[in-house]
């Protein structure tokens, strides 16, 4: 069952078809950036927008939907290291 929170600047109720995007540090258990987005922007897109929160050091491990080539090259482009899974029948 979804929470439902009232939205403070606005004092309405939050929408219930939103969803959660956060970068998180395992290990030292702190969230790194979190947004919140519409249902229809895509886990990809939602990634893509955070990617500005990484520092030079950080590692994202990418999971799910996101192996496709332009963000590949986004994040080789921008020389952020990452370790993504992949597999055989999707390239």
């Amino acid at each position: 069952m979804p929470v439902v929170r009232p939205c403070l600047t606005h004092r309405r109720l939050a929408s219930l078809d939103q969803r959660l995007h956060t970068l998180y540090l395992p290990g030292a258990e702190r969230t790194l950036h979190a947004s919140v987005h519409g249902a229809r922007v895509s886990e990809r897109q939602m990634l893509f927008e955070a990617l500005v929160c990484l520092g030079q050091d950080d590692l994202p491990v990418l999971d799910r939907g996101s192996p496709t080539a332009w963000l590949v090259a986004d994040l080789t482009e921008k020389k952020i290291r990452f370790c993504m899974r992949c597999d055989k029948n999707n390239g």
